[in-house]
């Protein structure tokens, strides 16, 4: 099997890793960089041009507006497209537009870090993997599903929009949170930031262009759950008890 991995950050990196011995595996990223370290780090064998992906199974690891783009191409002579964006309607809403073989997916993995050395060959062991098909072309998703096996993680099926909407609550508020905690508390000294402050606002030294990318693809389920965290707070605050 021939895989070929597009972006070679920190999730690119560690899904080339995991792939080892288990196929031929190619990988891409616009910073020659990152394709370098990959390439040392043994993540992938060779660097890819654009006539690997025929009849390979190719993995969108890049920002999401690099995914975003890549799901707005009309057609692929891939065998299978997976992406990992933490964003998933408008995305598999572009790939429905074409004949892309394409499933939308959602690694629940990863770090604060990022870059080629922050990946690791055991980063989906045991993690949940989202998987979401695109209307017409559910048969591709028991494909991604052996494929999401062979990264060790388990893969669930789920909806574009209830993804989004769950992935608000988890992930994307909390980042807006930790980072907002964390640019309150710039002038605060250290000694007043005990284990639950830096584990609370760990996320939020996450790089901002890419989370920038995320809020803003998925901004109305965030502002959502924004406002039931308030009424939640609002009512703790306000409760008599």
């Amino acid at each position: 099997m021939n895989f070929v991995v597009k972006g070679l950050g920190m999730i690119g990196t560690s899904v080339g890793l995991a792939l080892a011995g288990k196929g031929r595996r190619l990988g891409y990223d616009p910073n020659p960089e990152h394709a370098a370290r990959a390439l040392q780090l043994g993540a992938v064998d060779g660097l890819a041009s654009p006539e690997d992906e025929k009849g390979a199974v190719v993995f969108l690891c890049g920002p999401p507006s690099a995914i975003l783009a890549e799901a707005q191409r009309r057609d692929s002579e891939a065998d299978l497209i997976l992406d990992v964006a933490s964003v998933k309607a408008p995305i598999v809403a572009a790939a429905a537009q074409g004949r892309l073989p394409f499933v939308g997916g959602h690694p629940l993995a990863g770090c604060e870090l990022q870059g080629p050395d922050a990946g690791r060959a055991d980063m989906f062991v045991g993690r949940p993997f989202f998987l979401v098909p695109v209307v017409g072309r559910e048969a591709l998703v028991l494909r991604a599903e052996g494929l999401v096996r062979l990264l060790g993680a388990v893969p669930y099926r789920i909806e574009a929009e209830e993804h989004d909407r769950l992935l608000a609550l988890t992930s994307h508020l909390p980042y807006l949170l930790a980072r907002a905690l964390r640019t309150l508390t710039e002038a605060v000294g250290e000694e007043a930031k005990g284990p639950a402050f830096e584990s609370l606002t760990r996320p939020g030294r996450s790089p901002w262009s890419l989370w920038k990318e995320i809020l803003e693809l998925n901004r109305d389920p965030v502002r959502q759950a924004w406002e039931a965290l308030v009424r939640e707070v609002e009512g703790k605050l306000g409760a008599s008890d």
